[in-house]
């Protein structure tokens, strides 16, 4: 499903050069969205028709030539200093325009804003003045323009975005024309249901009144249809969210009372938390703001959200969708997984029995495979990462904000920042341009299971970037004489250092790992199976008789 829009401009005495509608279908303009922009030159300004062509044309220009992978953010604070570069220049110094730019690409609007042009929005049979007018009162005078291109050697804009909706319909407007009708008419001509092409020349033919300057301009946009949710969709949507400081327990983020802090690393925040408008609990994850400066924050933040809807797997904690316009800052609100981390339980009670490694690394390396099928590596397994509910013992895996896509472009993975994210390093991941791969998560889930194991590691301490994997493997045996001989070997394939050691895939993991825990009595020593009950029962027997042999003849002398 595409993105449909009924797209028009108008302007008083066919001066369409002051506004423009434009919705491109060639490559690579395409990937850019469309474009609607309205530009008023300042009457106290020279020129004030030129500056407004100029400014109008270099952002139009500017912004098909930014990288189609810019967030828009980026690309229209780019295109709005461009244009205020070209006013600025010495062809005709003092020259200013106000200029509102609206761009619709996929799922997502974006407005850039400077001056007192003005964006509307009708939704819902209501109309909402999006934009701020960036002017001074002056007594008896018309109130100063203070901010537009051309005023300084630097421009600041406004910007803000949303979600678009099926039936939602923006107007620009110019001076002239809002000046001249209010915001009634405007829901008047929008309501009207018409083409965009009739209410942009309604709209413009209203403010042709008596006393008015007649050089309105306006143009309308109305979204007929609205295409499937996409990842990039979701990168706009995080990407204009701000960061904020991690909550604190009982505070309300857009209606989820936080009720507890789960899990606390120096990325993230996990909370405990109660949805207010339904009951329901669900856990909310919170990055760390401190990042948000570090490139790919945002994409790396979505990752964990995106994959948790691309991936259907009783073992990944899923991402729960939110009604448009309810997430105001930036955090993710998943089922709740009513448990411990691992990394906990391993602390509080020690290492895990056969039987319990057995089990919680099965699903483990279950959940692992369901991510490979789809083309994404982990990138960050640990007992910090794996959450153990209480009553079902069912393992629920996080920590995919560090994960890598697979048949993907550079910038979708972000590659050299995100590589060498996780803590359970395979060490060919400490080669330069070495990406993350299959073998490197099962070297990190062996190293899991070998602490869920022994409480120990391998190959020594690991403590993150700063360790280099190396040296002879420690067998597990080392630590507990009860682990099996065949589990200990698949342990030390799965944690071996050369990538081409280990199982080529998780499935293959699992099926070792199964086949190591079924080990038969048969496989146990003979000498141990006969010798182990005789030493230890046969005196007691001899004991007891030789007792009741005594309180036998103690009766029979009495007699």
């Amino acid at each position: 499903m595409a993105l449909y829009l009924d797209t028009a401009s108008r302007s008083a005495g066919d001066k369409e050069e002051f506004c423009l509608a434009l919705v491109p279908h060639s490559e690579p303009e395409a990937a850019h969205g469309a474009l609607l922009v309205v530009a008023d030159g300042l009457p106290e300004r020279p020129s004030p028709e030129a500056a407004a062509r100029d400014a109008l044309k270099s952002l139009v220009d500017h912004y098909y030539a930014a990288p189609e992978n810019w967030v828009l953010k980026h690309a229209l604070q780019e295109c709005f200093a461009a244009a205020n570069r070209t006013l600025t220049a010495n062809v005709e110094p003092g020259r200013a325009a106000a200029l509102s730019a609206l761009v619709l690409r996929r799922r997502r609007w974006a407005i850039a804003h400077a001056g007192h042009t003005r964006v509307w929005l009708m939704r819902d049979n209501e109309i909402k003045l999006l934009t701020h007018d960036h002017v001074t009162p002056r007594v008896l005078r018309t109130p100063e323009v203070d901010r537009a291109c051309g005023l300084a050697p630097q421009i600041e804009i406004d910007f803000l975005s949303g979600e678009i909706i099926a039936g939602d319909v923006f107007v620009l407007t110019n001076h002239a024309a809002h000046n001249a009708i209010s915001a009634a008419e405007i829901l008047a001509c929008v309501l009207a249901d018409a083409p965009a092409s009739q209410i942009a020349s309604m709209v413009v033919a209203k403010a042709a009144k008596p006393g008015s300057d007649g050089n309105a301009s306006a143009c309308v946009v109305r979204i007929e249809q609205v295409p499937d949710e996409t990842r990039e969709d979701l990168e706009e949507d995080v990407a204009a969210l701000p960061a904020i400081a991690p909550p604190a327990v009982g505070d309300v983020v857009d209606g989820f009372r936080v009720e507890r802090l789960m899990h606390k690393s120096s990325r993230f925040r996990l909370y405990k938390a109660v949805d207010t408008e339904s009951d329901d609990v669900v856990a909310l994850k919170f990055p760390n703001p401190t990042d948000a400066a570090e490139p790919g924050f945002a994409e790396h933040f979505l990752r964990e959200e995106w994959i948790g809807r691309r991936v259907s797997s009783a073992h990944l904690v899923r991402t729960l969708p939110l009604k448009k316009g309810r997430r105001t800052v930036l955090y993710s609100v998943m089922i709740y997984p009513a448990g411990e981390s691992l990394a906990k339980r391993l602390a509080r009670k020690g290492p895990l029995s056969l039987r319990e490694v057995a089990f919680t690394g099965g699903q483990l390396l279950e959940a692992l495979a369901q991510l490979h099928d789809q083309g994404v590596i982990h990138n960050d397994v640990r007992p910090q990462n794996i959450v153990l509910e209480v009553k079902s013992k069912n393992l629920m895996l996080l920590g995919l904000g560090s994960s890598h896509v697979t048949h993907t472009n550079a910038s979708e993975n972000d590659a050299g920042s995100s590589s060498r994210r996780g803590t359970f390093l395979a060490p060919e991941l400490f080669e330069p341009n070495v990406e993350p791969s299959v073998r490197s998560d099962i070297f990190a889930a062996g190293i899991t299971l070998y602490r869920m194991l022994t409480g120990s590691y391998p190959y020594g301490k690991m403590t993150g970037g700063a360790w280099t994997p190396h040296g002879e493997y420690v067998s597990a045996l080392h630590y507990r004489a009860d682990i099996p001989e065949r589990l200990d070997a698949v342990l030390e394939q799965a944690c071996a250092l050369e990538p081409e050691q280990r199982f080529e895939s998780a499935q293959e993991f699992s099926e070792a790992l199964e086949a190591s825990m079924t080990q038969t009595a048969s496989d146990t020593p003979a000498s141990t199976a006969s010798v182990t009950p005789r030493w230890r029962w046969e005196p007691i027997a001899i004991a007891v008789l030789v007792l009741l042999l005594f309180i036998y003849l103690v009766f029979v002398l009495k007699k």
